[in-house]
């Protein structure tokens, strides 16, 4: 039989064609690109809202500390922040009024426009702390005399006339707002009045202001709890916690005799409230706020040396502070209500001190056993995936 000279066999081969190491990594970087602008389009709130809550609150406590370093090395005359004194917390712009008034008597004409007054002055910590930020335009830290009308959280979609006015914004899109506003008296973390409580009694004065940030400044939603949060920031120590809206608002106990109920100002606008369901208390709730109770402690064989352990990891602000007891800037009538309206987060009753000497339902590893025990809150780090990294400063 004759061949057919048209018909070729293909040559056998143990090969199967497959791709490159190169095609493979080109493959690799295209799929993370794809990623990484997908996370940007549809911005789900873990990857976006949760890092960048974290990094205003985070980055915002680091000014306050370095302020009120700044604030413990003024010494007569040698004022390094105007509106503060050593070992009494963050400047305050009614302080810094007659300190600024006798620079200028000492130097005629060293403040432009005049005498400096509180209308005329900028608060002196809203501008330490635009001043330690790497800011986008503006600073409007103007004091004017306690009302500053100028500043306003975005509404709708965040232009024109829904434009925000913030104090300053970030370099990582974090607005924030309010900062310039007066402190407020309070009395901070008193025990209920006539209780036999007096674990973490300070019964000092204290003063705070309620602050807003906003992740994203001007852009959408511009809703509260959405992408807009309000803060408290205590004068005293610098300390940061979650705040809160509308009927939540200032604690019965904490208020200060002196003060009225006008001087707590409520800026959960109407217009920033969401369209469906109502505005959570954000110190009861672990997003985008989470915290961390760390316990602190020496061993009695060696009490030169401390160590430490977790005891709770991302919960709500109320739940690690009452728990932990001295970290508590809330009065102890608020752990009690949350106690009680939250009983199952304190189902394991033999974890919580029954005596009042220690602090009621406060977890006994934060006030028993190892020498010299105590435990700390901290803010809770979110994760990000592996190709981001923490908006922080």
């Amino acid at each position: 039989m004759k061949k057919d000279k048209n018909l070729k066999s293909a040559p056998k081969t143990i090969f199967k064609r497959g791709w490159t190491m190169v095609e493979l990594c080109v493959a690799m970087i295209a799929l993370a690109i794809l990623v990484g602008i997908s996370i940007q389009a549809i911005k789900p709130k873990k990857f976006l809202i949760g890092p960048f809550a974290y990094a205003g609150v985070k980055n915002l406590r680091t000014a306050n500390f370095e302020i009120i370093d700044k604030c413990n090395k003024n010494t007569g005359a040698d004022y390094e922040v105007y509106g503060c004194e050593p070992n009494q917390g963050l400047p305050d712009a009614v302080a810094a009024v007659p300190a600024m008034q006798k620079e200028y008597d000492d130097n005629p004409g060293v403040y432009k426009g005049g005498r400096p007054t509180e209308a005329s002055i900028d608060d002196p910590y809203c501008y330490e702390v635009a001043n330690t930020f790497s800011v986008l335009g503006e600073i409007n830290c103007k004091y004017n005399s306690g009302s500053n009308g100028e500043i306003k959280l975005p509404t709708g979609d965040g232009k024109g006339a829904n434009a925000g006015v913030p104090n300053f914004q970030a370099s990582n899109m974090v607005a924030y707002y309010y900062l310039e506003s007066p402190w407020v008296k309070i009395v901070k973390g008193a025990s209920t009045e006539g209780s036999e409580d007096t674990f973490n009694a300070t019964d000092e004065n204290d003063f705070y202001k309620q602050i807003f940030i906003d992740v994203n400044g001007n852009d959408k939603p511009n809703k509260i709890g959405e992408d807009q949060f309000p803060v408290r920031i205590y004068k005293l120590g610098g300390e940061l916690i979650p705040g809160f809206c509308g009927d939540k608002g200032v604690y019965t106990s904490e208020k200060h005799p002196e003060e009225s109920e006008s001087n707590y100002q409520d800026r959960c606008a109407i217009e920033n409230m969401p369209l469906f369901g109502s505005l959570a208390n954000w110190q009861e709730e672990n997003y985008p706020f989470a915290y961390n109770l760390y316990r602190s402690y020496a061993d009695e064989n060696d009490p030169d040396t401390r160590y430490s352990s977790a005891e709770l990891l991302g919960v709500s602000y109320k739940e690690a502070a009452c728990k932990g007891g001295r970290h508590n800037m809330l009065p102890r009538e608020e752990c009690d209500k949350y106690k009680n309206l939250n009983p199952d987060k304190y189902k394991n009753e033999n974890l919580y001190n029954t005596d009042v000497e220690y602090g009621k339902y406060v977890l006994k590893n934060c006030t028993e056993g190892e020498l010299s025990a105590f435990c700390i809150v901290r803010i809770a780090r979110p994760g990000m995936p592996g190709l981001f990294r923490l908006p922080l400063l």
